[in-house]
């Protein structure tokens, strides 16, 4: 997962004027395969996870406590970094993982 967020967090000329002083916030989101469902409740231990029929599972962070307590991550650049932000939500359906998630540029 972590790989795929570098991947859509790499440096491009449209986040310069996200770090000129905007708070600006844009959306990305991220799947991967996933073959165990335990790993993401551990991924995401500590939010409140729904269980839906259809063996669905889910979350959703709205505190920025929340984003900063996972073991994902923003990147850095050479002279600043990317943070993810509140909202984030994740799911797991069907082997695969999902997560959506904000960031902004500082």
């Amino acid at each position: 997962i972590q790989g795929q967020i570098n991947s859509k967090l790499k440096w491009k000329n449209s986040f310069k004027m996200m770090k000129r002083g905007f708070d600006m916030k844009k959306g990305a989101r991220v799947e991967v395969p996933c073959s165990d469902p335990a790993v993401f409740e551990k991924i995401f231990q500590g939010v409140t996870i729904k269980k839906g029929k259809d063996g669905k599972l889910s979350c959703s962070l709205k505190e920025e406590g929340e984003v900063n307590a996972l073991p994902l991550h923003g990147t850095s650049y050479r002279y600043s970094r990317s943070e993810l932000r509140a909202p984030c939500s994740a799911t797991y359906k069907d082997h695969a993982l999902t997560f959506s998630f904000k960031y902004s540029i500082w």
